[in-house]
């Protein structure tokens, strides 16, 4: 099935309140110590609490026309400028980073490498905090830009 998406889209931020009782019950979740993260009335998050806070990941999928069914998560890296701690406000600015589209051929159908890249900002400030992509297969599917 071919799909459109556009490699120009700017989608909407989103706005974060990182909270410590959600640091806290993600680092119980990853079996983190959690004491070891405490500082004074700050709790500092793991590296990759940003996966649980994403951009709009999902919503662009859906978008798409994507079920998450069809999504295989292959990739997930991070660029911390400044590790995130209770208490911020961030802005998160998500885009398709890149897409490898593989059409459809004798014995293997379509896919899609679809490669998210969300931007991590201090609300405030605008500092960068980090940077996070993450690469979604998406079965069955073959992307095409309709900015081109």
């Amino acid at each position: 099935m071919q799909l459109t998406y556009y490699s120009n889209k700017v989608y909407e931020p989103v706005c974060f309140i990182l909270l410590k009782n959600q640091i806290q019950a993600f680092s119980r979740a990853i079996l983190s110590n959690i004491e070891g993260n405490f500082n004074g009335e700050e709790e500092l998050a793991q590296p990759t609490f940003a996966t649980s806070i994403r951009g709009r990941e999902f919503e662009i999928l859906e978008e798409l026309g994507i079920q998450l069914s069809q999504c295989l998560h292959v990739d997930q890296s991070y660029e911390i400028e400044d590790p995130l701690r209770s208490g911020d406000k961030v802005v998160a600015k998500t885009e398709i980073e890149t897409v490898i589209a593989k059409p459809d051929r004798p014995g293997r159908e379509a896919m899609s490498f679809i490669r998210f890249l969300t931007i991590y900002e201090d609300e405030l400030s605008g500092k960068l905090r980090l940077k996070s992509r993450s690469t979604i297969l998406a079965k069955g599917i073959e992307l095409i830009d309709g900015a081109k």
